[in-house]
């Protein structure tokens, strides 16, 4: 896998069953989808979420602001809105790198 590839939901939940096979899938992708819902409602309610060794998921407020749409010409108002980013922890940065980072 180069380093633009990614993998869908279903390929992550069949790596997550072959590291632990003593769970079946469908116990794999209900722990997911647990984590997944808890996660969508911390980060819904405007929280951000550390986790220690893999990084931290940031809730931003985003100013609203005026463009031109490009085709027209028109004047929008975009307004403000929320976003969330992500900033890798240390170790994953070094794992990554190859130890280089």
């Amino acid at each position: 896998m180069n380093a633009n590839e990614s993998i869908n939901m279903t390929e992550f939940l069949d790596m997550m069953n072959g590291e632990y096979p003593e769970k079946s899938g469908r116990e794999c992708r209900e722990a997911f989808e647990m984590v997944m819902s808890v996660m969508g409602d911390i980060l819904g309610n405007g929280r951000g979420i550390n986790f220690s060794g893999f990084g931290t998921f940031e809730v931003h407020d985003i100013d609203g602001k005026n463009v031109r749409h490009p085709s027209t010409g028109e004047n929008l108002d975009i307004g403000s809105y929320k976003s969330v980013t992500f900033r890798l922890s240390q170790q994953i940065k070094r794992r990554l790198n190859n130890g280089n980072a």
